[in-house]
């Protein structure tokens, strides 16, 4: 009973919370969302052997910075946060597989998987949970919700 009435007091608190954790979530997905845009990456994916390198990396970076934006507007963030697992998952699968690496090699793409696939569970958390109530879905779902 006591922790109710302290966590109801910090509600507040903890709803700016939601949104700082959207914008840190997002981070290194904007961050790096440029870089699959063309050049480098590209090579590099096409170097790995994976087919249609110069559409699948592009596209990858589009679905990331627009899930992205989409998380922290707070708006369509459910989707936003399923494109965010649609980058991720062949992402880490087929560029992060540790395994096939040479053994100097296994350690950091070892780590590279394992943190996609926390970002993936953050991310399978913000689909089931949305934005939060500081979020433009929120704000749409109150006009909807009829009065009395």
């Amino acid at each position: 009973m006591v922790l109710d009435r302290l966590w109801a007091k910090l509600q507040p608190l903890l709803d700016v919370g939601e949104v700082i954790g959207r914008l840190l979530f997002t981070f290194i997905f904007i961050s790096s969302a440029p870089k699959h845009l063309g050049g480098e990456t590209v090579q590099m994916v096409a170097d790995k052997g994976l087919p249609l390198a110069e559409v699948a990396v592009p596209f990858g970076g589009l679905l990331a910075g627009l899930g992205s934006i989409l998380i922290i507007l707070g708006w369509q963030t459910r989707l936003g946060a399923l494109m965010i697992c649609g980058f991720l998952l062949p992402v880490t699968l087929m560029m992060h597989n540790w395994w096939a690496f040479p053994a100097d090699q296994q350690g950091s793409q070892y780590i590279s998987f394992i943190k996609n696939f926390a970002l993936f569970g953050a991310a399978l958390f913000i689909a089931a949970r949305g934005a939060g109530p500081l979020s433009l879905d929120a704000r749409a779902a109150a006009k909807e919700e009829p009065l009395g």
